[in-house]
């Protein structure tokens, strides 16, 4: 197993704009990841102004969206006295993983439910590199009985007087879902440096909502005009646009109990668009249209996409630019949210 440098949490956070965020974090990002052109991308799918945001590259340890989030949840778990976190995803879940990853470097130790899924040789990569690093695996026979199972690891907790610290699947409750607001902020930056115009539109795959929620709340209280664009790939029941207003008013609420005051009105369902004509046959099963998109990016800029969720988002990008969904001189943004396990290996 690599070594990993520890890192301490701190209890607040200073923006580039000097206000002081009051919040518990643990810098484990390494920020602001870059934003590039696609040209060859674009060229291939008949659209000249599409911009790649590289949350795959936000740590060299194992990157992806998930560490955004994971900075404030870590720092919320140490500041509450937690030395366990208990978390939960499918069979080989990407963030189950991200989660053991970057653990280990705050000092705290991790348990896991997962779910049945289909499965690949990324997932049983992504399974093996998570009890390699220690984390406590318990996979509940179906996700009707995941609730089950959580029980019974907070009942056994209980008995042995330590309660782990919950992170939802995803991460994505409102401690962080704060990572991806100030996300937001960062790509503000990266436009008024002239790196790129400020985009019309941003595409990012919608999990369990915490990105894309931030994002939005994070547009709105930075003054952009972009909008949204969010490609369900869980069920209904998990994603949703109204789910995501909920989340990022909620977050939104939580940062004026912090102390960072705002006028911003609330946002509803309709702020965003969500497509869901990609999901297909069901969670974790790709269509033919995300292995043409995983191949085309590939291809074109070297990106490296998987079935579940990036894949995904990208086919609903081409197919809005094929069908003239997006108009031709509109600035797009794909947020790459991957976390590459071959990177590890």
């Amino acid at each position: 197993m690599t070594r990993v440098e520890s890192v301490s949490w701190r209890t607040e956070r200073q923006l580039d704009d000097g206000r002081i965020l009051r919040i518990p974090y643990i810098p484990l990002a390494e920020l602001p990841t870059p934003v590039h052109a696609a040209p060859r991308l674009g060229c291939s799918v008949g659209h000249a102004n599409i911009w790649i945001k590289r949350d795959d590259l936000s740590s060299s340890l194992h990157g992806g969206n998930k560490v955004r989030k994971l900075e404030y949840l870590f720092g919320d778990a140490k500041a509450g006295g937690y030395s366990d976190v208990l978390t939960v995803g499918a069979v080989g879940s990407n963030h189950v993983l991200t989660t053991s990853v970057h653990a280990s470097r705050c000092s705290l130790s991790v348990q896991s439910v997962q779910y049945p899924r289909p499965l690949g040789q990324d997932t049983d990569l992504a399974m093996r590199a998570t009890i390699a690093r220690g984390a406590d695996v318990r996979i509940a026979p179906s996700r009707a009985a995941v609730p089950f199972v959580i029980g019974y690891c907070y009942a056994r907790s209980l008995f042995r007087s330590n309660l782990p610290y919950w992170i939802p699947s995803g991460g994505s409750s409102v401690v962080g879902t704060v990572g991806y607001i100030l996300a937001a902020f960062e790509l503000k930056r990266q436009v008024e440096k002239g790196y790129l115009a400020e985009p019309e539109r941003v595409y990012v795959a919608l999990g369990s909502c915490g990105t894309a929620a931030g994002l939005l709340a994070g547009f709105r209280l930075a003054k952009m005009r972009t909008r949204v664009v969010a490609v369900r790939a869980t069920p209904r029941s998990v994603a949703s646009a109204y789910k995501t207003a909920s989340l990022a008013n909620a977050t939104l609420r939580f940062l004026t109990r912090r102390g960072w005051h705002h006028n911003t009105l609330p946002l509803r369902a309709d702020d965003l668009t969500v497509i869901h004509s990609q999901y297909g046959k069901g969670y974790g099963v790709p269509t033919k249209r995300t292995h043409d998109s995983i191949r085309l990016a590939a291809e074109t800029e070297g990106l490296v996409l998987e079935e579940t969720y990036t894949g995904k988002a990208m086919a609903g990008l081409i197919d809005d630019i094929r069908s003239g969904q997006v108009g031709p001189s509109e600035s797009i943004v794909f947020w790459h949210t991957y976390g590459n396990i071959r990177q590890m290996i």
